[in-house]
Order: structure tokens, then sequence, then C-alpha cells
């Protein structure tokens, strides 16, 4: 138990970290992609070696960014839109009864178990705030009443834990950070984890082994089971033969990042750090009837004398002005 609070722990602490350095860097240029014109500090120019950017190459970059956050909100309104859709299917679902009944009840989940009408065998505990765990009719007319007992062993574990909360939020990040695709190896390991523990319980409370693996067999002979956006699916197959093979070799999981990914993250991460990094920042003000930025190097002595300077610099020629190391320089203006 500890070591899986120590897993959504990491995994949560990894994704906030990423999530702060995206806003971070988001936060940080997005003012320069909003305004048409610029200025420069002659200290940035210093630095930086600062040189006009091309027209042309403004407007990529912008587009760019632009493309990113679509790209980002379309994903997400995904994830909502299909979980909405998903929630539909179990609108009519309908009070346990017979044999169903009697061993919910026994394991005191009665309130918490529902049937559906579905000819394909499903288990699933579904739903965020509120999960339940739904059991297809089709379900009840494979498995014998050992098998059930253990898939309600099973899925049992996934409510008492919230187990789905934490997926659905896993789930969202994972399309929050496209540039990082080994967060989402991340996640698979946890979920398998999360299957596994699962199982383990199933087998552990007075229930045999064989009866869950032959329940997962049967399954397996089937369609795969839907994947169901931030819920705990019995049969989902991309796990059944990692849990199958643990269960009957006693087979230890171990966990694979593939290089592709972690290369992959690792350029992302150091191209967001070097931007994070910069010694730049952005100070707006209004300039003749229209909002600019002037871009300074991140100190609080030239962001002082820049704000200070910045209405004699509009009124005065760059070299008469008396803040002589922090005179604003006019950069080209460009047109969005």
């Amino acid at each position: 138990m500890r070591t899986n609070k120590a897993q959504t722990v990491f995994l949560g602490v990894v994704a906030l970290s990423v999530i702060t350095l995206l806003v971070s860097v988001f936060q940080k240029y997005l003012p320069f992609f909003l305004h048409s014109t610029i200025y420069y500090c002659q200290n940035v120019i210093r630095t930086l070696s600062t040189q006009s950017l091309p027209t042309p190459t403004s407007k990529l970059l912008l587009i760019s960014f632009l493309l990113v956050i679509g790209f980002m909100g379309f994903r997400l309104i995904a994830i909502f839109t299909q979980s909405l859709k998903e929630r539909k299917q179990f609108q009519h679902a309908s009070p346990p009864h017979g044999e169903l009944q009697r061993l919910a009840r026994e394991l005191t989940i009665e309130r918490n178990v529902q049937v559906i009408k579905n000819h394909q065998p499903l288990a699933v505990c579904f739903g965020v705030f509120q999960p339940r765990i739904y059991i297809s009719s089709g379900l009840l007319k494979l498995v014998s009443n050992e098998e059930l007992y253990a898939i309600l062993l099973h899925e049992k574990y996934h409510l008492d834990h919230k187990d789905n909360l934490v997926m659905f939020l896993a789930t969202v990040v994972q399309h929050l950070l496209p540039f990082f695709p080994v967060v989402n190896d991340f996640i698979e390991h946890y979920r398998i984890q999360r299957e596994l523990e699962a199982d383990a319980i199933a087998t552990n409370q007075n229930t045999e082994s064989t009866h869950l693996i032959s329940a997962l067999e049967k399954l397996i002979k089937h369609e795969p089971q839907y994947a169901y956006v931030g819920a705990s699916g019995l049969g989902v197959f991309d796990t059944l033969e990692t849990r199958i093979r643990y269960l009957i070799y006693k087979t230890e999981y171990q966990p694979k990042f593939t290089i592709k990914n972690s290369l992959i993250s690792l350029v992302s991460l150091f191209i967001f750090l070097a931007l994070s990094w910069a010694p730049v920042q952005a100070i707006e003000f209004h300039d003749l009837g229209a909002d600019a930025i002037m871009t300074c190097v991140s100190n609080s002595e030239c962001a002082t004398s820049c704000k200070g300077s910045i209405n004699v610099s509009l009124q005065m020629s760059p070299i008469r002005t008396s803040f002589q190391n922090y005179v604003p320089a006019s950069f080209a203006s460009v047109s969005y």
C-alpha cells in the first residue's frame, strides 16, 4: 500500500512540476506574441545581442504557439466530451438481483453495484466523484458464482481506493503534456500496478486465484473491453496478458520506458528549461495609443529603470535620455 501511495505522489509531483514549467514559459513569452510593437533596453541588447526578428519568422512562431495551445485545448475538450458520452451508457442501469445481489451484500457494496444490459462481458468501476461498479448482463451469463465473487473483489479495490479519480486526472495530464511522452509510460506503469494490486486482493480474500484466472481467460476469448476514460475495467486488453502471467507464473511485472519517449522528453525538458531560465522579462506599457512591450533583463534594477524611463524615452531621443544603462531601443514593429 505504501508503494502505491509513493507512486501516486511521485506521479503527481512529476506532473505538477512539468505543468508548472509549461505555465511559467507560456506566461513569460505570451505577451511577446500579443503585441505588435516591442522595445528592448540597451542592457538586453548588450547581453543577448538581440537583432530584429523578421516578420515571417514572427508569424511562424505565433502560428506555432497558437497551434500548440489549440491542440492541447482540443484534446481536453475531447476527453470531457468522450467522458460525457460514456456516462450515457450507464444511465439506464438497474440494481443487482439474484446471486449478484447476494454477493454484493456480502461485500457491503450492494448500493454501489449496478447492472447494465449489454451482451458483451463487462465489469468496470466507472465514475469520477461517485464511482460505481457496473456489471453487464453478458458477463453474468458467462461467469460462475465463484468467478463473479472474485470480479467483485477486484472492482471493490478500485472503488475503495478512488482509483478512478486518480486515473482521470492522469488522463488529463497525459493529454496536456504531448511534449513529454515519457509521462505516458509512467501512467501506463501505474495503471498496470493498480490492476495487479486489485488482482492480489481478489485472490487473497477467501477465494482461489484460479477463479479470477478463469474469469480473465474467458474475457480474452471475447472482444477486448472498451477502455473508459479514467475508469478501471477488468477486461481491458492491454493489461490482461501481464496480469494472467503474474497470476499463473508469478512473473514480476517490469515497467518499460521506451528510449524514443525518453529522448523526446529530455529534449523538450531542455528546451523549456532554457526558455524558462532565459534572463528576459516583458513589461507592458501604453505607446502612442497602443499597447507595447518593453523587454528587460530579469533583475529588479533593470526592470525599475525601464519602468521609470518609459515615459521619458517616448518623448526623447535614446541618446539624450539620462538612463544610459537601460535606454529602450526601438524594435522593428511587427504586425500580426
